[in-house]
């Protein structure tokens, strides 16, 4: 039997508690995406929050405004985000512009935000994990806020290399206990 091996960036997020969770998509019109995902691929139901915004939200390390309306829904364990921008520039904006629809990020629970990020980073410092194709650099958050009560969440910058962003959130009580009762579709 071989051992699976996990690269060093991997590793060091796992050891901060990081857990994916989330694939999350982009879209233009969140009532199609919905019927997309269910009658397509048999999500059975969405919870859908109009309007949302964020507190304490930088966009490229600025002060910006990020309203959207999301669609959370769940494929077995994983949970599917639906995202369609209303006001703002942020990284969903930029995203549509640039791509069009699709896969935005891949989203990873987090017990500790600044934790993992630190250690992501001292992975990075030290040459022995990556956020693309190269060894080494810096943790580059393109977006980070509150969502909720205390939800916080920061999106590196892994489009160049990946496609598409990497969120890590640490979530709060209410935002938890709100995820649950989506994926038993108690809502």
């Amino acid at each position: 039997m071989s051992q699976q091996h996990f690269s060093p960036t991997f590793e060091a997020l796992t050891a901060a508690g990081a857990r994916w969770f989330q694939l999350a998509y982009a879209v233009n019109d969140l009532a199609a995406a919905q019927r997309f995902f269910q009658h397509v691929l048999g999500v059975p139901r969405f919870f859908v929050i109009k309007d949302i915004q964020f507190r304490a939200y930088t966009y490229r390390g600025q002060p910006a405004c990020c309203r959207q309306h999301v669609a959370f829904g769940y494929a077995g364990p994983l949970q599917i985000e639906l995202m369609q921008p209303l006001e703002g520039e942020n990284s969903l904006t930029a995203f549509l512009r640039q791509r069009g629809p699709g896969v935005h990020h891949l989203g990873l629970e987090v017990e500790d935000l600044d934790r993992a990020l630190q250690a992501l980073q001292s992975q990075l410092s030290a040459g022995e994990g990556s956020l693309g194709e190269e060894r080494g650099g810096t943790v580059s958050v393109i977006e980070s806020g509150i969502a909720g009560q205390g939800t916080r969440f920061a999106f590196l910058d892994t489009l160049a290399s990946s496609g598409t962003y990497l969120e890590l959130v640490a979530l709060d009580e209410e935002n938890r206990a709100l995820f649950e009762r989506i994926r038993r579709g108690d809502f």
